[in-house]
């Protein structure tokens, strides 16, 4: 099992971070036959990319980003 990390940040100052355990691991299933460098450069792409606004505990507004944090593990 792997584990994914995601922070939550807001402008505030309201900062989260969550593991999530991931039952699969992409490197142990059977690469794609339509796979290509272009879409993993697009994948990286989007991970790097905050995702949101979402609803923020402490202020009270729709100011919340996520984002992935590190490799997996």
């Amino acid at each position: 099992m792997t584990e994914l990390t995601i922070r939550g940040m807001c402008a505030c100052g309201f900062a989260k971070e969550w593991e999530l355990a991931v039952l699969s691991d992409p490197f142990l299933e059977e690469m794609d036959a339509q796979f290509s460098l272009g879409m993993l450069k697009e994948a990286i792409r989007r991970k790097a990319e905050p995702h949101g606004p979402f609803y923020c505990p402490k202020c009270q507004l729709m100011s919340v980003y996520f984002y992935f944090v590190g490799h997996w593990n």
